[in-house]
């Protein structure tokens, strides 16, 4: 096979934990734009098993599969503590253009109940006894909220009827 002086073109290589929680077309934007603005091929990976890479399994950027991910925090924190990774944090969020924001890179943890029963859950005390769907148990606002609102309250997740994971 004829080798040749010449290294292969780079490319940016993006993997997402957050579709499609967060619409995977979010995250083909940026990919896209940042393409242009770098002049730099990429392509974009999208594992939506977990919010982070797999805590039982090499994670992408050690065995350097990826360069750029969206993950959320707490496995990005298991890879600097547990793992020790070849990742660090780019100071970098989207701006969401909602009132809560209020112009900041945030996220909140919602409720989302039936329509119908906005009158019966208006406290998150009222869903004692009740079914809760979360989404990953290594997500900070799906899961870990939740927790810590419950050990404010004095409760535990017992406080709910059933869980799941969604």
């Amino acid at each position: 096979m004829p080798t040749s002086d010449v290294a292969p073109p780079r490319c940016l290589r993006f993997i997402t934990y957050l579709a499609p929680s967060v619409p995977i077309e979010f995250f083909q934007t940026l990919t896209y734009y940042l393409e242009e603005k770098l002049n730099i091929a990429s392509y974009l990976m999208c594992e939506s098993r977990w919010s982070g890479p797999n805590p039982d399994a090499v994670d992408p950027f050690t065995l350097n599969i990826a360069d750029v991910g969206f993950i959320c925090s707490t496995p990005f924190m298991q890879l600097l503590h547990d793992k020790k990774a070849p990742v660090e944090l780019l100071p970098a969020g989207p701006v969401y253009m909602h009132p809560r924001a209020q112009g900041r890179p945030v996220y909140f943890p919602d409720v989302i109940i039936h329509k119908d029963n906005k009158e019966k859950f208006k406290e998150f005390a009222n869903l004692r006894g009740c079914k809760w769907a979360y989404n990953d148990d290594q997500s900070l606002s799906g899961y870990y909220a939740t927790l810590r609102k419950l050990k404010q309250m004095g409760e535990n997740a017992s406080f709910f009827g059933h869980t799941i994971h969604s």
